[in-house]
């Protein structure tokens, strides 16, 4: 099993994925006031000591759109 990474809230991702499918899409960032928008943010929602996935985002990108990222 590989070792989880946290992917901080942002577009890095969404980015990554556009560049491995080459679409260009415009990326606007929408802001969420409130207490449970920031918990959301820090990572709160997420279990990272309880992670069971096989493989990494990378390689998922690789296997769904057919090519390596980077």
């Amino acid at each position: 099993m590989t070792s989880p990474i946290l992917v901080t809230a942002g577009t890095g991702t969404l980015d990554e994925y556009l560049r491995a499918s080459h679409r260009r899409r415009l990326i606007v960032p929408i802001w969420l006031p409130g207490r449970a928008a920031r918990e959301l943010r820090g990572g709160g929602n997420l279990a990272p000591e309880q992670a069971v996935g096989q493989r990494t985002w990378e390689e998922f990108l690789a296997e769904r759109i057919g090519q390596p990222v980077g």
